[in-house]
């Protein structure tokens, strides 16, 4: 499904390896919006790599592998 355009913050979870995305599960048009749903993914999906991204800029990532 493509996201509109309009909402370029966007919260990704990729494979372990970093090589793919696995599921886009959250879009928002708002920096603040973006950065809560980051934090709750972040709880949600603790052992998942979670990143938060405006369009290609990676603006936070949480990396379960860097956190051992």
């Amino acid at each position: 499904m493509k996201i509109p355009s309009q909402f370029p913050f966007r919260i990704e979870v990729w494979s372990r390896d970093g090589s793919r995305l696995e599921e886009t599960i959250a879009a928002s048009s708002s920096l603040h919006i973006a950065i809560a749903a980051f934090d709750a993914a972040c709880l949600a999906r603790p052992a998942e790599t979670v990143m938060l991204c405006n369009l290609a800029q990676i603006i936070r990532k949480r990396d379960p592998a860097a956190c051992i």
